[in-house]
């Protein structure tokens, strides 16, 4: 019988260890489901001589979200004639559940042969 009052301690604090341990797992299941809603890719034009712009391409999303998924993007690689101004816009249209439009401008003199722009689709 004594023993069993000696282990009281133990299993109490191996319960608490417990629950911690089921909060946890809850957490990392609810990150692996924000991780699994999201999507990226690339969109690149590139030519010599320098292309026309604008530049528009139709991104469709491998599996559609539930709700309109925030985009966001980076450009990451340009090229110019380095006798001009860079000027790049780019733009990001028409966000749906399905897909977007990026769109990659230059305006004025610049003479843009190529850009290249990562994005990510992230779902609530």
């Amino acid at each position: 019988m004594e023993q069993l009052y000696d282990m009281k301690p133990k299993i109490e604090t191996m319960k608490t260890k417990i629950k911690d341990m089921e909060a946890h797992i809850a957490a990392q299941k609810e990150q692996i489901e924000t991780l699994q809603n999201r999507e990226s890719g690339v969109v690149e034009k590139y030519a010599n001589p320098h292309p026309s712009w604008p530049y528009i391409e139709s991104i469709k999303f491998k599996s559609h979200f539930e709700e309109r998924p925030t985009v966001t993007y980076g450009l990451y690689f340009l090229d110019s004639d380095r006798s001009t101004n860079l000027r790049v816009i780019t733009e990001i249209t028409d966000v749906t559940k399905t897909g977007f439009r990026m769109k990659l401008t230059s305006y004025d003199d610049s003479k843009l042969y190529g850009a290249k722009i990562n994005w990510m689709a992230c779902g609530k």
